[in-house]
């Protein structure tokens, strides 16, 4: 309720950087005040525990009614209702004590934690964007525009905080808000219908070691069965090596020493059972190509869930340096480029014997609206 206080905190601390609507409202409300000069100046120095000033906290009551009656009337924002007295006087009492050391400091959390905000949001961006229709159809460019923004923001966002930190006179460079497009995410595919695609090619290659186009287009990790995964590797390791492949010899090798993290072997039972799947190559009756495409649709939610979950882990973790947490975000953003481009596809070329996945896919989508973007700088406040 300072405007010596809001003075010094509008050059680089934006409503949208808190993460309450109220808190976002009521500062746009005094920033607004102050550049109008509709706030009353409070005197300096701090009000002793024994009491506040007289002439400050008559300059803070209508300090407070001044923010109270812009807020009803909404002219910084959208206009609040209900009973704001009691917020607001909650919050003039804490800046009666607040010097400007405080108020420096305090900015600079509140700025941090729009940064580990902002990352979450766009961790989830991306996902959408590494799942969407155009995305799994071959085209990456909306991919490419929502982790350029991701890196783009961060990387400025941490620069502004660092200006802050450097000095409470600092003034940090400004953070844009990039645009980012309206996407079309598809849906996931039952497990069921999963696990018997992965099983179904699994044995396809079993059957047919010549299918290198399915072993160079999926990767071990691309399957969400563990067991799949090892049978998957071992096929892959004994056609690297130009060995036999049949049942047996993949159950061997699958049974082999495995290096720690890798994923687990396969007994004779389980892989008795796995087995059993259906060959699907040769003839006109030949699903390989709808196995895949439920493989890689099923391995792209997947991968991004696991990319933004990452992000997430990286930006709650406090013992994490902000400029830490933009380079777990942009190292996620990078992995899921690599794999939406493996996956899909499309690297400049498309792998032979796999057509586009987008006539595969079509039918099996939903329109997924904008999503509504976080408290961070550099923004409009949002009061609702």
């Amino acid at each position: 309720m300072r405007p010596d206080h809001a003075a010094v905190l509008e050059r680089w601390l934006d409503p949208n950087a808190f993460a309450r609507p109220i808190h976002q409202a009521v500062f746009a409300a005094i920033v607004g005040l102050q550049r109008e000069g509709g706030l009353r100046v409070v005197p300096a120095g701090r009000a002793e525990l024994s009491g506040p000033d007289p002439t400050a906290w008559r300059a803070f009551t209508d300090n407070v009614m001044a923010v109270q009656h812009a807020l009803r009337a909404g002219r910084f924002g959208t206009a609040l209702t209900g009973n704001l007295t009691g917020e607001l006087r909650g919050l003039a009492a804490a800046g009666m004590t607040t010097s400007e050391a405080h108020v420096h400091a305090y900015g600079s959390i509140v700025l941090e934690l729009a940064l580990r905000r902002e990352a979450r949001f766009q961790g989830l961006q991306m996902r959408l964007a590494a799942t969407a229709e155009q995305t799994v159809g071959g085209d990456h460019a909306p991919l490419h525009v929502v982790v350029a923004a991701m890196d783009q923001r961060l990387t400025r966002l941490a620069a502004q905080l660092a200006a802050v930190r450097a000095g409470p006179h600092a003034v940090p460079p400004p953070v844009a808000t990039v645009p980012i497009p309206r996407l079309a995410a598809l849906n996931p595919p039952p497990r069921t219908v999963v696990h018997a695609a992965e099983r179904d090619l699994v044995h396809t290659v079993i059957a047919d070691p010549q299918r290198r186009d399915l072993l160079d287009r999926l990767a071990p990790e691309d399957f969400g069965d563990p067991l799949h995964a090892t049978a998957w590797r071992a096929v892959g390791a004994l056609a690297e090596r130009g060995g036999v492949v049949t049942a047996v010899t993949v159950w061997w090798e699958a049974g082999s020493p495995v290096a720690p993290g890798a994923q687990p072997r396969i007994g004779a039972e389980e892989f008795a059972a796995l087995d059993a799947g259906s060959r699907v190559t040769g003839g006109a009756g030949d699903r390989t190509a709808d196995l895949v495409a439920v493989v890689v649709r099923a391995a792209l939610i997947r991968t991004a869930r696991q990319a933004a979950d990452a992000i997430a882990t990286a930006a709650g973790d406090r013992r994490l340096a902000p400029g830490q947490v933009v380079d777990a975000a942009q190292r996620a953003g990078q992995d899921v480029l690599r794999h939406v481009e493996r996956l899909t596809g499309i690297r400049g070329t498309t792998q032979p014997g796999i057509p586009s996945l987008s006539n595969r896919l079509a039918g099996e989508r939903e329109v997924v609206p904008s999503t509504t973007r976080p408290a961070v700088p550099g923004g409009h406040p949002r009061t609702r």
